[in-house]
């Protein structure tokens, strides 16, 4: 069985590679959604939507595993 961080390694690991950094340099980083924008050279609503987006995906994911 799944321990939950292997789920949700798994789950980040599905995402494709723009959603994933900008969730980790977010959550796990602290980065500010301007700060993150600044950082990679992209427009805010960009790096907005791209975390939105990866959100969205993670649970769906995340809640198809239980």
């Amino acid at each position: 069985m799944l321990t939950d961080i292997d789920r949700l390694s798994r789950c980040l690991d599905a995402l494709d590679d723009a959603q994933r950094s900008c969730l980790l340099l977010s959550f796990y980083e602290g980065y500010s959604n301007q700060e993150l924008a600044d950082h990679l050279g992209l427009p805010l609503g960009t790096v907005k939507a791209r975390i939105r987006r990866g959100l969205v995906r993670l649970r769906q994911c995340l809640e198809a595993g239980r």
